[in-house]
Formats: structure tokens, C-alpha cells, sequence
């Protein structure tokens, strides 16, 4: 999983804005085999709960991988399942601040 580029906890993040940065195609192949949909926002949202504890856990991505998820994505996470899983509207990235993607 990436570390999407975040430096710290995002208070509303949304799934376009910012949660689906957080996994990249390794992820979404070894997920898939555990019947687990993380390149779709139904799909994380379904299993949002799951995804959280396992990462929350260092049990996500497998420490072998060595990419395990900051603080910062965790409570970002969190925060998402919090606020309702917002989806977000298509296009809408963070320019700036916290939640924003380095260069």
C-alpha cells in the first residue's frame, strides 16, 4: 500500500480525494485472491471495517511486503469510516495542506 503522500491525519477525507491513493496494484491483486475489492470505492466501503483493523494491526499489507501504512493513513482511515464514507466527486484532489499528494 502506498503511502499516498499524506503527512498527516486528513479530519474529511474522501474515498476519490484522497483513501483510494492509499493502495496501489499489489495490493488489489493480493486482496483480490482473499475475495477482498480494493480498486473500487463499493468495494473498500464494503469492506472498510476489515481493511481498518488489518492495518490498524500491521496485518496489511503483509509486513514481507515492507509498505505498511503511517499513522497518518490509519487515522485517515478511521476518520473516513467516521464521517460516513464520503465518496467525493471525480477530479477532486487535495492542491494543498494536510491530505495533499507530494510532487
Amino acid at each position: 500500500m502506498s503511502d499516498a503522500g499524506i503527512e498527516g491525519v486528513v479530519a474529511h477525507p474522501t474515498y476519490l480525494g484522497h483513501i483510494r491513493r492509499f493502495f496501489i496494484e499489489d495490493d488489489f491483486v493480493c486482496m483480490r485472491a482473499q475475495g477482498i475489492d480494493l480498486e473500487t470505492y463499493f468495494g473498500v466501503r464494503f469492506n472498510a471495517e476489515r481493511i481498518f483493523f488489518k492495518v490498524r494491526d500491521g496485518e496489511m499489507p503483509p509486513p514481507a511486503h515492507g509498505r505498511p501504512w503511517s499513522q497518518a493513513m490509519v487515522g485517515t482511515f478511521y476518520n473516513w469510516m467516521r464521517d460516513g464514507f464520503t465518496r467525493g466527486e471525480a477530479g477532486c484532489v487535495p492542491v494543498c495542506g494536510v491530505g495533499a499528494r507530494s510532487a
